[in-house]
């Protein structure tokens, strides 16, 4: 199998902080969302895109 520097490095991290949380997710999430209210970075918010099928599209545009 392929090994990837980064992905371990990724992976290494998650476990580490995983296993400091005694793997409790409500445990991980509170400290994300903690961590989130120190930083204040800005939140962006975007619409939603439409999606269009491209059968959808095909088909319409051959009955026109």
């Amino acid at each position: 199998m392929y090994n990837d520097d980064i992905l371990q490095e990724i992976r290494q991290t998650r476990e580490a902080f995983a296993a400091k949380h005694n793997y409790d997710i409500h445990a991980m999430v509170a400290e994300l969302r903690r961590l989130d209210e120190i930083e204040q970075r800005p939140v962006v918010s975007l619409p939603p895109r439409t999606v269009v099928h491209p059968v959808v599209t095909a088909l319409q545009s051959e009955t026109k």
